[in-house]
């Protein structure tokens, strides 16, 4: 059994450590003039907030959206400047960041 609790926790030290960069094209940043028009799927902020078009709403999930922006889970707070991406594997959107939190992984522990 305690080689399976020592496996678990390589595992999670080398997920804490990954990165998924893939940056949706559609994604445009506050800073970048003249976004105001175009199609695009979110509009972010560096406040970690997003402002969610009404076409992308309906696939937001589970997260909350309030007054049009998604605020995300703890784990997945940006660092530095706010990104966005898509999981390959569902219709939501995360933070450019590290892909797995170290802390909700020890969690199953």
């Amino acid at each position: 059994m305690w080689q399976i609790s020592v496996s678990f926790l390589i595992l999670c030290f080398s997920l804490n450590n990954s990165y998924d960069i893939t940056v949706p094209s559609r994604v445009v940043f506050y800073d970048q003039p003249n976004y105001e028009g175009k199609s695009v799927d979110a509009v972010c902020s560096l406040t970690g907030c997003c402002d969610i078009t009404p076409e992308l709403a309906g696939r937001v999930g589970s997260y909350q959206l309030k007054t049009g922006c998604a605020k995300f889970y703890e784990e997945f707070k940006c660092d530095g400047r706010f990104s966005l991406i898509r999981n390959s594997s569902e219709s939501v959107l995360y933070p450019l960041r590290k892909i797995s939190s170290f802390r909700s992984c020890m969690w199953w522990l």
